[in-house]
């Protein structure tokens, strides 16, 4: 029966779902497949049906939380809002999925680069999908009924090099990023206001 999910995508929501919960109690170098097995209430022989290492496993959390703060995001923008409302929309959308699950966001920060390639790549991917996602907004009529012109890549990247490093700082010190989300509202706006033409 179409869109019936099978045992293995079933067996998979539950080993990623079981990799958040020890993530929340612990750093992924102290995360064991038992843990996760555990957790996840599976067989090692299922978890490995899904994932050849703990890694890969990690990795699949990672892009599954990279694809619901995007989808978050783009769901919370109403494209008939002025351009400053749908600004804030997008930083409150993304806020609110951080601080919903801050820990698997410290992991990210923090046990991400130690994968070495692996972890490159995700970090890649994931800053790609970002861009895309500002990009994307700031194509929506409302900017340019205002005279802005779409972010190109360059400013895109700054704006999302800045969010990135700013969320982890915050998390870092325990703080709520709540907090400063009038600064990456500021940040935003003060970008797409920006001449594109190096003047």
């Amino acid at each position: 029966m179409p869109g019936t999910p099978t045992s293995s995508s079933l067996s998979r929501g539950r080993l990623l779902d079981a990799m958040r919960s020890a993530l929340r109690e612990k750093p992924l170098r102290a995360v064991t497949v038992a843990d996760v097995v555990r957790l996840a209430r599976v067989s090692r022989r299922t978890f490995y049906e899904e994932f050849a290492t703990r890694e890969q496993c990690y990795i699949a959390l990672l892009e599954q939380e990279d694809a619901r703060m995007a989808a978050n995001v783009r769901s919370a923008v109403d494209p008939a809002a002025p351009w400053r409302d749908q600004v804030r929309q997008a930083v409150d959308a993304y806020v609110e999925t951080v601080s919903a699950e801050p820990a698997i966001c410290l992991s990210w920060v923090r046990d991400l680069p130690v994968l070495g390639a692996p972890g490159v790549e995700v970090g890649t991917r994931s800053m790609d999908t970002v861009v895309s996602l500002l990009q994307n907004l700031s194509r929506s009529r409302a900017f340019g009924r205002d005279g802005l012109e779409p972010l190109d890549d360059a400013t895109a990247r700054l704006l999302a090099g800045g969010i990135e490093a700013l969320t982890a700082s915050v998390l870092e010190r325990g703080d709520d990023l709540r907090e400063v989300a009038p600064v990456l509202v500021r940040a935003a706006v003060a970008l797409a206001q920006a001449p594109r033409d190096g003047g």
